[in-house]
């Protein structure tokens, strides 16, 4: 049989040859005692680093301020990185420009206008002409009545106090309204002006007023506006002073009317008491 080890350690009094202690290991003892002896020694160090100040001089430990402090230390490096750089740029441009030995840079051609796209489709056949012409015959009668309806809701006004419709205007789409010196041109509903443009065949101005419930109006042949694109005006707000007079005539203007593209009859809606006979002319 193979011979165990076994090591055998006593405490001897010599002087009175006496033992006084004696251990005996076997390797397993001693694998075991020499393990626990490691663990308890991992142990003690670990809970020293623990429990006292020495837990500072672990690398990468911080405290929650210095783990703030640094935070805000970061992002103040970034933020004035970033002025840095901006800083930089505009510097760059500023000596760029005033830098006469520089080479020209041609700037990039401008996209040419996209040219419009040709109408594919074919003209009406004559039957469809005829029935469109047709529907129209039919429907005008319904299509009168719905711009009566829709202005039941607003409030019209004459477009001047002081002039008066040509009679010959009454019946007209495009009435003529014959203005003394001195009055003024006024807008006939709450609305927003649209246009105002001077017109050269007439050497004069002309207005159009987008107005609520699909009204417009335009006048014609008016005096210096006295609105402009874009502004809000109310009914009976003046919009320019008459025109002056031409070739011996009284002054005068020309009103449109439309309800959702459908031409009106401006008498029917703005007219004033008094109609100017062409016998007053």
């Amino acid at each position: 049989m193979k011979p165990r080890r076994i090591l055998k350690i006593s405490l001897t009094d010599e002087a009175r040859l006496q033992t006084l202690a004696s251990i005996t290991l076997s390797p397993l003892r001693i694998g075991v005692l020499t393990a626990l002896l490691v663990i308890s020694m991992l142990s003690a160090g670990y809970l020293l680093v623990l429990m006292t100040p020495l837990k500072t001089l672990i690398p990468g430990y911080f405290r929650e301020s210095q783990r703030a402090q640094t935070q805000e230390a970061l992002l103040r490096v970034d933020s004035l990185r970033a002025a840095w750089m901006r800083n930089e740029a505009y510097i760059e441009n500023i000596n760029s420009i005033l830098d006469s030995s520089r080479a020209p840079v041609s700037l990039p051609a401008e996209p040419s206008a996209p040219r419009p796209a040709i109408d594919s489709l074919l003209p009406p056949s004559p039957t469809e002409t005829s029935f469109v012409r047709m529907m129209r015959e039919r429907e005008k009668f319904n299509i009168s009545v719905v711009a009566p309806l829709a202005a039941e809701g607003m409030l019209f006004y004459p477009i001047t106090e002081e002039g008066i419709f040509a009679a010959d205007s009454r019946e007209s789409r495009k009435a003529r309204i014959i203005l003394p010196d001195g009055a003024t041109v006024m807008a006939v509903a709450d609305g927003v002006v649209v246009a105002s443009f001077f017109d050269n065949n007439v050497s004069a101005y002309t207005l159009l007023l987008q107005h609520d419930n699909g009204f417009v109006s335009r006048y014609s042949s008016i005096g210096t506006p006295l609105v402009g694109e874009g502004e809000t005006v109310t009914g009976g707000q003046a919009l320019s002073m008459a025109p002056s007079p031409r070739g011996g005539r009284p002054s005068e203007v020309w009103i449109q009317l439309w309800h959702d593209t459908t031409p009106l009859r401006p008498h029917d809606y703005v007219s004033s008491p008094r109609v100017h006979s062409p016998l007053q002319q």
